[in-house]
């Protein structure tokens, strides 16, 4: 898989990135955190500038996030019931459920994390009638952290970080937690300078 990824990145370059996340919803064969810590590496190893593929990748999240919402927005009762049907889809979409039952609009950020329901939320999210403003903030904010993890986890670890993410001992458990927690707190720190903001604004 890796050795395929390098041949797309020196056949195509920095737009590879911007496909590969961009067309994941559609189900372009190429893992996200795979990509990334590739990219990340490539920049690390001086093979590529670390800014065009940072850009490159974050704007392709981003146009998926908002195609999935509006899609959503626009199908989305008829799409999900199909979904709702389908094998495939049905226990991400337990996952969904679960999580903004949980957590509301804020499900967004934590989704981001997490493959199976990663583009998925947005489309639920815009099928639910959630407001953009609030993919916007929350899914976006997501996305730039997702983003900076794991390519920062490329460009000063490698090979090690595509051992630490596909195991399953005590190193990608700690990995987890700390990239839990910091998404916790990036998501109070929100929070709070929001309810700054309107208590300002009153």
């Amino acid at each position: 898989m890796l050795d395929m990824l390098a041949q797309l990145v020196a056949q195509y370059g920095y737009g590879l990135f911007f496909v590969a996340f961009g067309l994941g919803p559609i189900g372009i064969p190429i893992p996200n955190e795979a990509t990334m810590l590739l990219g990340g590496s490539l920049a690390g190893q001086g093979s590529l500038d670390p800014g065009r593929i940072y850009l490159y990748s974050l704007a392709g999240l981003i146009v998926a996030y908002t195609v999935a919402f509006f899609i959503g927005r626009l199908f989305g009762h008829m799409l999900l019931r199909k979904l709702r049907a389908n094998e495939r889809f049905r226990r991400p979409l337990a996952k969904v459920d679960a999580m903004t039952a949980r957590y509301g609009a804020k499900a967004l950020i934590v989704s981001c994390f997490l493959p199976g329901v990663r583009y998925l939320m947005p489309f639920v999210a815009g099928a639910t009638g959630v407001p953009f403003r609030k993919l916007a903030l929350f899914a976006y904010t997501g996305a730039v952290a997702w983003i900076f993890i794991y390519f920062m986890l490329g460009f000063h670890w490698g090979d090690e970080a595509f051992e630490l993410m596909e195991g399953t001992g005590m190193a990608s458990k700690i990995f987890f937690l700390a990239s839990t927690l910091l998404l916790y707190f990036a998501t109070r720190i929100i929070v709070r300078r929001r309810k700054t903001k309107s208590g300002l604004a009153g």
